[in-house]
């Protein structure tokens, strides 16, 4: 894991960091009932990212910021091309299919809005069904696990000529969504989705 950017407060200096950016973040980050989780990323340098929650009633919340040594930071969350903006600032050059996956799961995490129920997922069994389910849905089930359940695998990425693109399944809302995730050689993230299952019968809210 990276070391915190200032291991001694980084609440505050990501609130400071973003108070002209997003002053919404900023007092989020600063009520000290949002904990802040930094999120593994050993290939990055000179930056790190946070997982943020607050699980205040009514209305929790989650996003994910990052914050220089600098004392710059940015809101990932929804902001996909600020992702790619800390790569290209961090200098990031990813050198192995290995990174190249971690990067892709970190940014697909980060970038995220959680308007909806959201996640990743390594294989079929990840999925996570209604608990009761009818006659009909049980069918949808079963026709998901026996079409893709031999597709659905970890993050895997191969080198191409832009730079590394990197193929991740998720669930969003009550959809399967097959991602390619590129990471370009300058640092640019992009994403491109395929929802190959639509209506599952999952749970479709946060």
């Amino acid at each position: 894991m990276t070391t915190s950017p200032d291991a001694s407060d980084p609440r505050g200096r990501l609130a400071a960091g973003l108070q002209e950016l997003s002053p919404v973040t900023a007092r989020l980050i600063s009520d000290p009932k949002t904990t802040l989780t930094p999120v593994d990323a050993s290939w990055l340098t000179g930056w790190q990212i946070f997982d943020a929650v607050n699980q205040t009633p009514p209305h929790p919340r989650r996003v994910f910021v990052a914050l220089s040594q600098a004392g710059e930071a940015l809101v990932l969350t929804g902001q996909p091309e600020a992702f790619s903006t800390m790569l290209k600032q961090a200098g990031v050059t990813v050198a192995s299919a290995e990174v190249a996956a971690q990067v892709a799961t970190v940014y697909l995490d980060s970038s995220q809005t959680f308007t909806t129920l959201a996640y990743r997922i390594d294989a079929v069994d990840d999925i996570r069904w209604r608990p009761s389910l009818t006659a009909d849905q049980q069918k949808a089930r079963d026709a998901v696990v026996s079409a893709y359940g031999d597709r659905i695998a970890p993050a895997k990425a191969e080198q191409s000529s832009a730079g590394w693109t990197v193929e991740v399944w998720t669930i969003s809302g009550a959809d399967l969504v097959r991602h390619e995730t590129t990471i370009e050689a300058t640092g640019a993230v992009t994403d491109k989705t395929e929802t190959v299952a639509s209506d599952l019968p999952v749970p479709a809210s946060r």
